[in-house]
């Protein structure tokens, strides 16, 4: 499970400050009949899907990715992954900080690629399918994953050296279709969904409309609304009540405030109406979610409630 905090940014650690790389394996849906939960991190990620298939998002571009397609994901991108006609999918990652790429100074490698990427001047492809282009980064992300994975001697040289080849191979599949403008506008689209995120997360308690949401994003209500929405899976409003039924499912759990209490602390007006929405979110009452506090059932048996963000993998 991924721990955000209030615009979704993933506060994890990958990896140690010496050598900031860790890979992970998980397989979804989850009980939120999600593969991967919208998020975000500093962090560069490479996605590869060992069974099944997904349909994923980056930066509101969408495409459905399986057995053996690699999936880059550049740093402070928005993504997430969902299930395609009930499937299931199982997935490796590779998660690295971005200072695992540095180099000398006025080192070409530096200036004419790395900075580049890292400054958004590169538009690079995110999605490789394995039959076509990505037959050989997948294979380099195999070759990464099991290094770090048994840690063999020198490995650190090993897996800085296989990353460089990842990145390699993207940029030689991407280099043509490099477009700097596109690029910006897909980093200035995530900076504005990110800002109105923050803004339902610190104010979800209170009456919050598109209109005031659109007005922080500076944009129509109807282009904010579809914008959100290829970010995040969702409207805004249905961001907006994912935050009040997860505060007040952790509420629930964590205070004895009575359910009327928590049904106004949260935002709720009407307290039918929050029994309902909850009762789909979770397939219980308030009350009866509130009895599992004091039940033998393991932590783990809870519906997630900690973040609409909240999710596994990187």
């Amino acid at each position: 499970m991924v721990i955000t905090d209030k615009t979704g940014k993933e506060l994890k650690r990958h990896g140690d400050i010496l050598f900031p790389i860790n890979i992970y394996e998980h397989s979804g849906p989850n009980k939120d009949n999600m593969i991967l939960r919208c998020h975000w991190h500093e962090e560069w990620e490479l996605f590869m899907i060992t069974e099944g298939q997904t349909l994923f998002t980056i930066n509101g571009k969408k495409r459905l990715a399986y057995q053996n397609d690699v999936i880059f994901i550049p740093g402070n991108y928005i993504h997430m992954a969902e299930p395609f006609e009930s499937s299931t999918c199982t997935f490796r990652t590779i998660v690295f900080d971005k200072s695992l790429l540095c180099g000398f100074n006025g080192d070409i490698i530096q200036t004419k690629y790395i900075l580049p990427l890292l400054e958004g001047r590169i538009k690079c492809n995110m999605f490789f399918q394995h039959k076509k282009q990505g037959n050989c980064i997948a294979e380099h992300f195999i070759k990464t994953y099991n290094t770090l994975n048994f840690q063999h001697p020198v490995y650190e040289l090993l897996v800085k050296a296989y990353i460089y080849e990842i990145l390699a191979q993207i940029l030689r599949f991407s280099i043509d279709s490099c477009s700097e403008m596109n690029s910006h506008k897909l980093i200035n689209n995530a900076h504005v969904i990110k800002e109105v995120i923050e803004f339902i997360n610190q104010n979800y308690y209170k009456p919050i409309t598109v209109g005031q949401l659109s007005k922080i994003a500076n944009l129509s209500p109807g282009y904010f609304t579809k914008l959100f929405k290829q970010m995040t899976s969702c409207s805004p409003i249905d961001y907006l009540l994912k935050i009040r039924l997860s505060t007040a499912a952790r509420q629930l759990l964590e205070t004895n405030e009575s359910v009327l209490g928590i049904s106004i602390d949260t935002g709720f007006n009407n307290m039918s109406y929050f029994i309902r929405a909850f009762e789909k979110k979770f397939g219980m009452s308030p009350r009866k979610y509130r009895m599992l506090k004091s039940s033998s059932m393991h932590e783990s048996t809870y519906p997630l409630y900690n973040s609409a963000f909240n999710g596994i993998g990187g």
